[in-house]
């Protein structure tokens, strides 16, 4: 489903899009057999220089079931509450695995590419491809920002954990900043599907972009450049009647052999198998699971 909710105060605290996983097929995989339902809050214009957006999951499963969800992430750093377990998940070129069972809720950060610096300050090379415990990454804040956690996913809204922030963000330019439009141009732009081609736009040499890429992001521009490209064929293989060998060609892939092996190295599944699940999956409900409407 895809609600917009609008009241009389500011955006960031209530212009909640709630949404179910099925409408985020790029990174939530399989997501019209998710067993969850997914809010995302935008954040306020000044902490919105680094943070994408805070997202709330809430599941209600049946007694004794158990389920599993991959997830194709972004390349970026999320900060994930779930009751006393404060992580943080650094930038991934695998599929997170997550296991649900009983009824819960997670909220989270997502950071823009390269948005954690100037929370870190220091490369995150170091943290691709982790998780860990909130208190180890940012030992000063971590007990705020679990606290702000847990009231944002009691209220149903990102202003507790927006306002928690915002203070911890410069007001002047960072370095990353220009990292970070540059990673959400190989996002935005298809065309881009080689470094080359980013270290044009950027004016920059490959070994400068390579080097910024790894201390802001965590991860090289050419595994931002292929994640993207990865979510952009999960996306299309929700569609009926899908062109491999036309998506091959338009996402730079030599020839569609490579695009299905690389989406199988990643996802454990070729394209079309993925793409034959998801068209013959049913409709996702329409409706909140029981009991959620209000607090999680």
């Amino acid at each position: 489903m895809s609600v917009l909710k609008k009241c009389d105060r500011p955006p960031h605290r209530v212009r909640e899009m709630v949404t179910g996983a099925h409408t985020d097929g790029g990174a939530i995989l399989h997501p019209r057999s998710a067993p969850f339902l997914v809010d995302r809050f935008p954040p306020s214009a000044h902490v919105g220089r680094f943070v994408d957006h805070y997202w709330l999951v809430r599941w209600q499963l049946d007694h004794g079931e158990e389920r599993r969800q991959l997830v194709l992430s972004h390349p970026t750093v999320n900060l994930s509450i779930t009751g006393e377990t404060h992580r943080v998940v650094g930038p991934t070129i695998g599929v997170v695995e997550r296991h649900l069972a009983g009824s819960g809720w997670t909220f989270g950060v997502m950071f823009r590419p390269a948005g954690f610096w100037p929370l870190l300050r220091r490369s995150l090379a170091a943290m691709a491809n982790k998780e860990l415990a909130l208190t180890d990454v940012l030992p000063a804040a971590a007990e705020a920002i679990a606290n702000a956690g847990t009231v944002a996913a009691r209220e149903n809204e990102a202003a507790t954990m927006d306002a928690t922030l915002a203070p911890s963000f410069p007001s002047s330019s960072v370095p990353s900043e220009a990292t970070t439009q540059l990673a959400e141009l190989a996002r935005r732009d298809r065309r881009i599907v080689r470094v080359e081609q980013l270290a044009l736009a950027s004016d920059l040499s490959i070994r400068t972009l390579e080097r910024r890429f790894s201390a802001h992001v965590g991860l090289s521009p050419k595994k931002v450049i292929q994640r993207y490209r990865l979510q952009e064929v999960a996306e299309r293989a929700r569609r009926a009647d899908v062109n491999w060998a036309s998506i091959a060609t338009e996402l730079g892939y030599a020839d569609q052999a490579h695009l299905i092996r690389d989406f199988r190295a990643v996802t454990g599944e070729a394209p079309a198998n993925y793409s034959r699940a998801e068209t013959l999956a049913p409709a996702p409900p329409n409706s909140r699971p029981p009991g959620s409407e209000g607090r999680p």
